[in-house]
């Protein structure tokens, strides 16, 4: 006997334009979320009933862009973009604009210092509670291995630099010198192989590494949590470099969703096992991006310019119907087919 148990809707929270976020983050001191659709950041805010959407600025591109604030007072929301740094203050989108900071390939939150990566291996300090100014003595470089840096993650004191073969973790000191210091003299012998191809989740980090695999990390070691097939899935897909890792919870169950160019799969830490995810139509599930918030989890759409909330009351995906199917095993006893 098998159970079959009917996964949650998609339900909109809130239509702020015609194009899909290209990322977002909840603020709770704050209460609202920062989004950026094509050109635009806006602020999203609910009274308990209505969400509602205020453009507060211009961010170019159609990328990918990566958010993260800090603790200064307004705070301040820094958004990188292909198309330059900036930064959300007071409801107005500035731009990071000191000759100190190097072209940066990634940045994070990093104990009130906002820390810039740079593809050679060296990442960048901004002031503390300060996004927009960068001393250019303020940097340290991954040297443990020379591969060129992919991307960073912040979790409980510890900056995670993630090189093409290489993790390296720097522990949060507050030396008046340099606030982080490696924590090993040996890196973690396994990289990052898309920027986005990570999350936390589940008290942890994880994400797809340089070779393709899906790990864990646990204790300072990595844990395969892949399998053959979602291996398969990673290597034949044609924008490796486009895979983004998500997470959320529900119902006890840590879930960590990865996106291809034409497929979805979704990590249950709590059995241990993968599903697969589409949408009506689709060869993946349209969801990208998450956030819990206002007792919600809040999607990213990929049809739409909308947020999305996961809906346990609802049997569709804003408005489209959910999918399921069952594969039977194989039939060889003749003459049945």
């Amino acid at each position: 006997n098998i159970a079959i148990l009917p996964d949650y809707g998609l339900s909109e929270f809130v239509e702020i334009t015609d194009t899909p976020t290209r990322g977002f983050q909840y603020l709770e001191d704050l209460d609202c979320i920062y989004s950026v659709h094509s050109n635009s950041a806006y602020k999203i805010t609910y009274d308990g009933s209505t969400a509602t959407a205020t453009r507060v600025g211009t961010i170019p591109g159609n990328d990918v862009v990566q958010i993260s604030r800090n603790q200064a007072d307004p705070a301040q929301i820094s958004v990188l973009s292909a198309s330059g740094t900036y930064y959300i203050e007071a409801d107005s989108v500035k731009t990071v604009t000191d000759v100190d900071l190097p072209t940066p390939i990634a940045q994070v939150n990093a104990g009130g210092y906002t820390a810039y990566g740079i593809e050679d291996g060296r990442f960048f300090l901004s002031s503390l509670n300060d996004c927009s100014a960068v001393d250019g003595t303020d940097f340290a470089t991954a040297e443990q291995a020379s591969d060129k840096l992919v991307g960073l993650e912040y979790d409980r004191g510890t900056l995670y630099l993630f090189g093409t073969g290489t993790i390296e973790p720097w522990r949060l000191t507050g030396n008046s010198d340099f606030p982080f210091e490696p924590i090993t003299t040996q890196a973690i012998q396994k990289g990052l192989l898309a920027r986005e191809a990570k999350v936390k989740s589940d008290n942890t980090l994880m994400l797809v590494g340089s070779d393709g695999v899906v790990y864990r990390l646990n204790g300072g070691q990595v844990q395969r949590i892949s399998n053959h097939g979602i291996e398969r899935l990673i290597q034949n897909d044609a924008n490796q470099s486009g895979i983004v890792a998500f997470a959320h919870n529900s119902e006890g169950h840590s879930f960590v969703t990865l996106s291809g160019t034409d497929w979805t799969r979704v990590y249950d830490a709590a059995t241990n096992t993968w599903h697969n995810r589409q949408s009506y139509g689709m060869d993946k599930w349209r969801a990208r991006f998450s956030t819990r918030a206002w007792g919600k989890h809040i999607f990213g759409d990929t049809l739409s310019g909308k947020l999305l909330y996961l809906d346990s009351d609802s049997f569709e995906e804003d408005g489209n119907p959910l999918i399921w199917g069952v594969d039977s095993p194989p039939l060889h006893a003749f003459p049945n087919g």
